[in-house]
């Protein structure tokens, strides 16, 4: 599985990093700090999932994801945030298959990927 992590939180990227490397090649991940980053990885790469925080510098989360909902439908889209503003949540599940607040379990997040991605084959 293919995954593409979009958050401008070092520590919390460091932290999937670490996961990842737990989970043997289970997961191939590529982590981005801005969205601008994440757009040139889609140039290079396919993803079977996206995860991206809500906000960002520059351009956020759910915009990101409201362009990859409409030129990568098949590509599952998951946000995360901190917030719990409900207008921002609303919105939020518009473009994305489901929304995660942090703190947020990797296990629990991945196993909703899996679960996402063996529904949409």
């Amino acid at each position: 599985m293919k995954v593409l992590f979009v958050d401008d939180d070092s520590l919390f990227l460091e932290g999937v990093k670490r996961y990842d490397a737990s989970r043997h090649n289970e997961i191939s991940l590529s982590l981005c700090a801005t969205v601008d980053e994440a757009r040139n990885a889609l140039t290079r790469e396919t993803f079977d999932a996206i995860i991206a925080d809500i906000r960002m510098p520059g351009e956020d989360g759910i915009s990101f994801l409201r362009f990859v909902q409409n030129t990568f439908p098949r590509v599952v889209r998951i946000i995360l945030t901190a917030f719990e503003d409900e207008s921002i949540l609303k919105e939020a599940r518009r473009v994305a298959h489901r929304v995660f607040l942090k703190p947020v379990n990797l296990d629990e997040l991945f196993s909703v990927v899996k679960e996402i991605l063996s529904h949409s084959e």
